[in-house]
């Protein structure tokens, strides 16, 4: 996966090199991709718009948007995946429960 103007995040096919698809969501540069380690395609992606998206690579949708008080540098999913962490501008680390998309 990559991302670059118009903020979208596109998927690629490692193999072919082909375009598979493009998430379109975002309002501003997207800088940070996490996969879910449980698999099924579930991708997290922040962004300088100030949120995280959650997503379904395999079906192009974007399943929640976590906002978020300054802009998101960084995502990383735990080991299990069952909560995922994002690193803000302001220096805040925000932990959300991937289940229900709250924050913890």
């Amino acid at each position: 996966a990559g991302a670059d103007e118009p903020f979208e995040i596109y998927v690629w096919a490692v193999r072919s090199g082909q375009l598979l698809d493009a998430l379109a969501a975002h309002e501003g540069p997207v800088c940070a991709l996490a996969l879910d380690p449980r698999g099924a395609g579930a991708l997290a992606s922040g962004s300088w718009d100030r949120t995280v998206r959650l997503w379904n690579a395999y079906r192009n949708e974007c399943e929640e948007s976590l906002e978020h008080p300054a802009e998101v540098l960084a995502v990383a999913y735990r080991r299990d995946g069952g909560r995922l962490v994002a690193a803000c501008l302001d220096g805040a680390l925000h932990v959300w429960e991937t289940a229900t998309a709250r924050a913890v």
